[in-house]
């Protein structure tokens, strides 16, 4: 039954960010003879679309508190960067002390090994091993998308 729902989708259509402003996101919409119609604002669509006996489709994605205070180092010589965590993998339940995180940072300048602790408690302390790309928003980088992962 599965089946019916598959389709491929090309991963630029695939969203990475929240819609700015929020709420202003698309709406496909697939009706029972296969029509396809599109709508600009999925706000003001959705409610009247969704009518009794309609199917509502939802990916399984979890929204997590993932965004961090971190400073530089162990002993924190600048505070206050911005850390998020986009991707949590299989470890949503239980601890992940030699699990692989990605993340965003709001610092432009990060290497491989440096290492970054999180500044309301100090206990949790993240080292860089990739730097995967330049984090962009509205054409201006805004800081970097790296892996890290607790130091052994």
């Amino acid at each position: 039954m599965m089946k019916n729902f598959t389709y491929d989708l090309n991963i630029n259509s695939i969203a990475k960010y929240p819609a700015s402003p929020r709420g202003s996101s698309r709406l496909v919409r697939v009706d029972g003879e296969g029509s396809v119609s599109h709508y600009k604002n999925f706000s003001e669509a959705f409610v009247s679309l969704a009518k009794k006996g309609s199917h509502v489709v939802f990916n399984q994605s979890k929204v997590v508190n993932a965004r961090l205070s971190v400073k530089e180092g162990e002993k924190g010589n600048n505070s206050g960067i911005e850390m998020m965590i986009l991707d949590l993998g299989e470890c949503i339940d239980e601890l992940c002390n030699d699990v692989k995180l990605t993340v965003m940072i709001r610092k432009e300048e990060v290497s491989v090994g440096d290492i970054f602790t999180e500044e309301t408690c100090g206990t949790g302390t993240f080292i860089v091993v990739d730097v995967i790309c330049p984090w962009i928003e509205d054409e201006k980088v805004m800081g970097m998308i790296l892996n890290v992962q607790s130091p052994t």
